[in-house]
């Protein structure tokens, strides 16, 4: 059976679909993890002078902000370098029998860039508290007994007995 056979393409699409998504939230539970550690610490005096800035709140804006807008823009600059691409292939026979070269270079280079930035940042050393699960807490009410509402013993992980 051919690997790229068409009727194999949606199978390919729901499995790059499937972990750019788990991609995705690992990047965000990462990201949420290291973020307070990243943060000036308070002041000394703390709340007594004045109300203390909310950094994580800003964090998550700038984050939102750059975010819808970096994938747009590296959009365009893959576009325009595509259609140079072919502009050049009316003219150089190299580039009309390769016509993804150009845009494909352009990627390699915005890729090669954004290493090289994360290369060189410096991140401050610090203890970082464990990442939280958004379903942490949601879990049933649980007795002095050890059973939860519904009347089961209660569940708990080995680390927690």
């Amino acid at each position: 059976m051919d690997r790229l056979d068409p009727g194999s393409a949606l199978w390919y699409l729901l499995g790059t679909v499937f972990v750019t998504g788990a991609a995705e939230r690992l990047w965000t539970i990462s990201r949420e993890g290291a973020a307070p550690a990243l943060l000036p610490a308070p002041p000394l005096e703390g709340a007594a002078v004045r109300p203390l800035p909310d950094h994580l709140g800003a964090l998550r804006r700038l984050s939102q902000r750059t975010g819808f807008l970096a994938v747009p823009a590296a959009a365009v600059v893959l576009l325009v370098a595509t259609l140079v691409g072919e502009l050049l292939g009316v003219g150089l026979d190299w580039f009309s029998l390769h016509r993804a070269a150009l845009g494909s270079y352009v990627a390699a280079g915005l890729f090669a860039a954004s290493v090289t930035v994360l290369y060189a940042m410096a991140l401050p050393g610090g203890e970082t508290p464990r990442p939280r699960s958004p379903l942490e807490g949601s879990a049933a009410a649980v007795r002095e007994d050890g059973r939860s509402e519904e009347g089961r013993p209660e569940e708990r992980w080995p680390e927690e007995r």
